[in-house]
């Protein structure tokens, strides 16, 4: 009888010694599996980071001591930058609007598919200037436009965009001081971006990845 239930013992030993063992080694094999997921996604993640596209400012250039708006086909994106507190008949006045302007070149590999240009600031309203745009200053300019999208031109590596920001000559203070702008676009692999720019600076920070609805979210913010 003592024969018989040490065997039975040893073998239930035997049998959780080996069961424990298959345990250790599932769990490693797990641990492995996790791992390499977690690094091809890491390799995913920088992949994408790597051929992003990216813009830079290859131009800037102010002019607050030229006031009057005049036309020019150069630029893509034709701006005013409208606080809300001036009032709408402050910027009735075209002849006293100073400009700055930029060029912007993708230096990033990347497409752009078309490029939205976003106010963050509660009291900073857009108005597109451009000539195919709809809207004219005849139209009120307190739409509360918190972006303005350009669609016409994808932009491929080394491809260039200007754009012209238009501020009252009264209204320049307030743009340094309280001015929260950035630039987004929609990448040609359906990808969304964001950069933050410190208008009307030459502070143009990387490119950031969203999500479609985060990205949404942040330019419809207000």
């Amino acid at each position: 009888m003592v024969t018989i239930i040490c065997s039975i013992i040893s073998s239930l030993l035997v049998g959780l010694l080996s069961l424990a063992g298959v345990m250790i080694t599932l769990r490693s094999n797990n641990k492995n599996i996790l791992a390499e997921k977690e690094e091809r996604k890491q390799e995913k993640i920088q992949n994408i980071i790597d051929n992003r596209p990216e813009l830079e400012v290859v131009s800037h250039k102010t002019f607050f001591d030229e006031p009057g708006y005049f036309e020019d086909d150069n630029f893509q994106l034709d701006i005013l930058m409208a606080f809300e507190e001036f009032g709408e008949e402050t910027y009735s006045d075209k002849t006293k609007f100073v400009r700055v302007e930029y060029e912007l070149k993708n230096i990033g590999r990347g497409i752009i598919e078309y490029i939205d240009f976003i106010s963050f600031t509660h009291n900073l309203y857009l108005f597109n200037l451009s000539k195919d745009s709809n809207n004219n200053l005849e139209n009120t300019i307190f739409d509360r436009h918190t972006y303005i999208e350009y669609y016409t031109k994808k932009l491929h590596q080394n491809d260039t965009i200007k754009i012209r920001l238009w501020y009252h000559k009264d209204a320049v203070k307030e743009s340094l001081t309280n001015n929260f702008t950035g630039i987004g676009f929609k990448s040609f692999d359906k990808r969304y971006w964001l950069q933050n720019l410190n208008a009307p600076r030459a502070l143009l920070e990387e490119s950031e990845m969203y999500s479609e609805k985060r990205y949404f979210d942040k330019i419809n913010q207000k």
